[in-house]
């Protein structure tokens, strides 16, 4: 196939797939005049550039609210396409489409999102089709589509997966998310103030922060030197002494939300029924060093062509929370793509304002009572 001619839409699955599946020399994006989908086009030609050796993507305006321009313009861009795709975009522009590609034996095709085919129709008398099936985006190549021009993520993962103390680490911040909150803050303090070239913590067992005074907790310490976390724990009338076991553990028990983004990677990761998983990915949507936009987002998940941005929060949720993932999102312009919320926090689903505004915005709320029950990954399937 040499040339596509294709309606560009808000939605990337419109606009990429039949662009991917037909490997046509040239690709011909009718986008209607506005600021916001022109610079989507500008990157989804750029990604197409980059992934299709050879393709050439041309971006033609059009006004699609004047059904005598819409037919002018095709007539101009139109001659020498091979296949017309009529996904997305309103009767107007269809119409004339399909009584152009009829007229000529163009073939045209369209999207079977149901069941990930694009159907592609003969240029014939006969009502005869084939199905060509979807080429799979991975998370990478989501995120270049949406505009980013950079993104880290999943740093050091395997040590995530393959620490046998995680687990454990993880379970016990679960067991009491205050403490766990405390005990952190109060950890973080003496690492950054008592630790040593060589990673050896020295403190005293009482520290003064923000103005309080503040007492080891014992037992803690106790307890994560019985499972390994903590090493050559000694501890005196005055002060403690111990090591990390090693750097992962370290951050783990500093970074006081750090243990729910681990909770909810390793709960995806050992369902085995996800696709792929990204965690603490940053996102850098601007090259520019004084304008820099940046989003943090804590576990992305792909199932299929779903997609899951997931933030995960151990403070009383906030509508601020929702907007803000909500937003994320929203940025990639996929079908099936969901904003998610994790949190420690006990919500009723029955009377609360949070719950009424996420499913306003389509998000999926995963609480203290979902955790409790293991039910984490049956919830976030149950859009599947």
């Amino acid at each position: 196939m040499k040339q596509l001619l294709e309606i560009f839409t808000d939605s990337l699955e419109d606009n990429i797939y039949a662009s991917m599946a037909f490997n046509p020399l040239k690709v011909t994006f009718l986008v209607d005049e506005d600021d916001d989908l022109i610079q989507k086009a500008k990157y989804t030609a750029a990604f197409l550039e980059n992934k299709c050796q050879g393709i050439n993507v041309e971006i033609v305006k059009l006004d699609f609210s004047s059904v005598f321009i819409i037919d002018e313009k095709l007539h101009q861009v139109i001659k020498d396409v091979d296949c017309i795709d009529i996904t997305g975009g309103e009767d107007r522009i269809k119409v004339p489409l399909l009584k152009y590609a009829i007229e000529n034996q163009i073939q045209c095709s369209y999207l079977d999102i149901e069941n990930e085919n694009i159907i592609l129709l003969s240029n014939d008398s006969q009502n005869t089709y084939q199905t060509i099936s979807f080429v799979k985006l991975d998370i990478e190549q989501i995120l270049y589509l949406a505009g980013a021009t950079s993104f880290v993520g999943n740093q050091d993962v395997h040590k995530i997966v393959n620490n046998s103390f995680i687990d454990q680490v993880v379970a016990l911040a679960l067991k009491d998310v205050n403490r766990w909150k405390r005990f952190s803050r109060f950890i973080s303090y003496i690492n950054a103030k008592y630790s040593n070239y060589y990673g050896n913590i020295d403190a005293p067992r009482n520290i003064k922060l923000d103005g309080r005074k503040i007492k080891a907790d014992i037992s803690m310490f106790n307890t994560l030197a019985k499972i390994g976390a903590l090493i050559n724990l000694e501890i005196y009338d005055e002060r403690i002494c111990f090591n990390y076991y090693d750097e992962t553990i370290e951050n783990l028990i500093n970074q006081q939300g750090s243990f729910l983004e681990v909770y909810t990677y390793l709960q995806i990761y050992n369902s085995k029924q996800f696709d792929e998983i990204k965690i603490n990915t940053i996102i850098d949507w601007d090259k520019d060093d004084e304008n820099k936009i940046i989003n943090e987002v804590d576990v992305i998940a792909r199932i299929g062509r779903k997609l899951y941005f997931i933030s995960c929060k151990t403070s009383e949720l906030k509508t601020e929370y929702l907007n803000e993932i909500y937003v994320i999102t929203k940025r990639f312009g996929l079908k099936e793509s969901f904003p998610v919320i994790v949190t420690t926090t006990d919500i009723d689903e029955r009377t609360s304002l949070i719950y009424e505004r996420a499913r306003k915005l389509d998000c999926i709320i995963i609480d203290k009572d979902d955790i409790k029950k293991g039910n984490l990954v049956s919830k976030l399937l149950s859009v599947y």
